[in-house]
Order: C-alpha cells, then sequence, then structure tokens
C-alpha cells in the first residue's frame, strides 16, 4: 500500500505531472459520449433480459 501513498504524494507535489495526467484524461475523456454510453447499457439489458427469459422458461 505505500506504492499508492508515494504514488499520489509525488502527484500531488509536482505541477507538471497534474498538468500532463489533466491533458491526458481529457483526451481520453473524448473517446466517450452519454449517447454511446446508453445506448450500450440498453444494449446489455435487452440482450441479459431475453437470456434470463430463457433461463426460467426452459
Amino acid at each position: 500500500m505505500d506504492w499508492i501513498v508515494n504514488t499520489l504524494q509525488y502527484i500531488l507535489e509536482n505541477k507538471e505531472v497534474q498538468t500532463d495526467y489533466r491533458r491526458r484524461g481529457l483526451h481520453q475523456s473524448t473517446k466517450f459520449s452519454w449517447e454511446r454510453t446508453a445506448q450500450e447499457t440498453l444494449r446489455l439489458y435487452r440482450k441479459h433480459s431475453v437470456s434470463t427469459k430463457n433461463y426460467f422458461t426452459n
């Protein structure tokens, strides 16, 4: 667990690292959208809803 504390401390004390992580995080966030999340969630609900119905009817 010390490595987690040390890593977080390093990030908190290093503005350059914070800026880099912030930049990378914002770039990564462009790969996602609420619309796509909703579509994928609905697809999974439908998929598992069908498999659950088949499980209980057999």
